[in-house]
């Protein structure tokens, strides 16, 4: 059986739920799922639709108390939950678990089970215990590989994790992340994703680009037929007023709709800047002049006269 895994803090709990539940959705097979959260995520409901799926076979909540050590880098768009996976060596004692790890802003949009089992043959076949989805590589780009002192040539994107547990704990990758996090300090850019590079240094199994399609490198020829997860990564995501109408974004709403059973997610972090976007997306009006528009346009102004999320959990 499938082990998926996520972590995340109070700020992500709608967005994680909605991934979730896009899982679910679309997975053939029962699974198990784990969440890591701190101890300040006391509010979080699971919304029956997720507790009573007919493919969810258990769900079991980690606590984890972070040690502050960890907060003493830059500030990024990535939210600080992001190093909570460093930490399964102290939250699980069954060694023989593989999981399949999600960020918290990932849809799944087409049936895993088979892609995910196939890599993790692929993986014991090339004696990898983790594998991830390639980023960039040195000849394009060296800068992060200078920056990270990695010897590697390739430097992947955290979002989509496959890990073998047993051999997570034999390379001893908790101590290791966090003596990273301590001598890199404010060379870290993209939190535990430049710091698990810096560690297995291009040792992992390359996965299927289906397996983490990134928003932020968008095909406009890519058929969603041909994906298996989506993921809005960078800074602008499907919540967000500015990003409420980018490409792939109605997906995101779609399920957060039939889950929550509520018209939109959209969050005001900043006044301004959101007034400054919802400004950018009228003036391309004429590409988007349909109801899914018009009703974005009003939960902005909505939003951004409230400065409050348009929604509330249940």
């Amino acid at each position: 059986m499938l082990n998926f895994l996520y972590a995340f803090d109070k700020n992500y709990n709608t967005q994680a739920l909605v991934s979730i539940y896009s899982v679910l959705q679309n997975i053939t097979e029962k699974i198990n799922l784990y969440l890591i959260l701190d101890d300040t995520n006391i509010d979080i409901s699971i919304p029956s639709k997720i507790k009573n799926h007919e493919k969810l076979n258990t769900i079991a909540i980690k606590k984890i108390d972070v040690n502050e050590k960890l907060y003493n880098l830059k500030e990024s768009h990535v939210s600080k939950a992001t190093y909570y996976r460093l930490f399964i060596s102290d939250l699980f004692d069954d060694k023989k678990l593989k999981f399949a790890y999600l960020d918290s802003d990932i849809i799944c949009v087409s049936n895993p089970a088979f892609l995910i089992r196939k890599q993790f043959d692929d993986m014991r076949t090339e004696n990898k215990f983790i594998g991830f989805a390639d980023e960039l590589y040195r000849h394009q780009y060296s800068e992060p590989f200078n920056r990270l002192n990695m010897k590697g040539d390739k430097y992947f994107n955290a979002g989509v994790m496959l890990v073998d547990f047993l051999n997570w704990d034999k390379n001893n990758l908790t101590k290791k992340s966090l003596d990273a996090v301590n001598e890199l300090k404010d060379k870290v850019k993209f939190w535990d994703q430049d710091i698990l590079n810096s560690i297995i240094d291009g040792n992992y199994l390359s996965l299927d680009s289906r397996l983490n399609y990134r928003t932020s490198y968008v095909d406009q020829n890519k058929s969603i037929k041909n994906l298996t997860f989506i993921h809005y990564s960078g800074k602008s995501k499907p919540w967000d007023i500015g990003g409420a109408i980018e490409e792939f974004s109605d997906v995101y709403q779609a399920y957060y709709k039939d889950l929550f059973e509520k018209e939109y997610h959209l969050v005001c972090r900043n006044r301004k800047n959101s007034i400054n976007k919802l400004f950018k997306n009228l003036l391309g009006l004429y590409k988007h002049q349909n109801l899914y528009f018009y009703k974005y346009l009003f939960k902005s102004i909505f939003v951004i006269l409230k400065k409050e999320n348009y929604h509330s959990l249940p």
